[in-house]
């Protein structure tokens, strides 16, 4: 401890141990308030953590946080889009990747997505505008996904003769 902190030579007796620690907190520089200061703060620091814990509970949770915190950022509402996707929820991630578009008109992978989710749903004039959008824009890491597309689209065309 800090000279003056309270201590002086010999008012530890052997045996007082951790408890005349304590009471030398009470006392001197280190007074009551000060004390009573850090404990209100780590309970506070505590309960925020459990709560930002809870954020990170599933992925759903956390990407609706973050499109909370960055409704502006359209990778964070393609990334929510895909949990609605994994979840079910189409139209819920259509609207997502739909934000994500408007926010980012060059995010291919929103496109793809909302394309295979205007699919599932059996939107497939919708589904083939969005595929076409992300064939034309896709850079050549997405040339499997662009064959997928490409396949897709002839499927559709196909049933309609049918």
């Amino acid at each position: 401890l800090p000279p003056g902190a309270g201590l002086r030579e010999g008012s530890l007796r052997q045996g007082e141990g951790a408890r005349g620690r304590v009471d030398v907190l009470f006392h001197g520089k280190y007074n009551k308030v000060a004390v009573s200061a850090i404990l209100i703060l780590l309970f506070l620091l505590s309960g925020m953590t459990f709560q930002r814990n809870r954020v990170w509970e599933t992925k759903l949770s956390l990407w609706e946080d973050a499109a909370k915190k960055s409704p502006m950022k359209s990778r964070v509402h393609n990334n929510l889009g895909n949990c609605y996707m994994l979840q079910s929820k189409h139209f819920s991630a259509i609207e997502e990747y739909k934000k994500a578009i408007a926010l980012d008109s060059n995010n291919v992978e929103a496109y793809y997505n909302l394309g295979l989710n205007l699919e599932n749903v059996g939107m497939l004039n919708q589904a083939t505008y969005y595929y076409d959008i992300f064939y034309n824009i896709a850079p050549p890491q997405y040339n499997k996904q662009k064959e997928d597309v490409r396949k897709r689209i002839d499927s559709f065309y196909s049933k309609k003769v049918k």
